[in-house]
């Protein structure tokens, strides 16, 4: 129950998976992997088609995960978001990985 709560996933626990929203089954995937002890997490464009109650909420939950020691890959086209919660960002440009200073 407080791990649902931290990932703001309590109501979801008693809905049909099919009917969640975007941003629940996004932190329903965060939760699953949370609990299976994954040391690394990879997102693919985990901001695409959130609100922006559903952002924050996902914003939050990774910089809790990664004061917990986890690490994250990801793969987003929302620069903003990156730098928020990331230490490091690369841009994939012309082929090519530059970091962003």
């Amino acid at each position: 129950d407080a791990l649902a709560k931290i990932f703001g996933i309590s109501k979801c626990l008693v809905k049909n998976p099919y009917s969640l929203s975007v941003g629940e089954a996004r932190r329903l995937s965060l939760a699953i992997s949370y609990i299976s002890n994954a040391d690394l997490m990879i997102m693919d464009e985990p901001t695409l088609g959130l609100d922006e109650c559903s952002l924050r909420v996902l914003e939050v939950v990774i910089k809790k995960l990664r004061d917990l020691g986890k690490s994250f890959v990801i793969a987003t086209h929302d620069l903003k978001f990156a730098k928020r919660v990331s230490n490091h960002v690369l841009i994939m440009e012309g082929g090519s990985l530059r970091w962003l200073n």
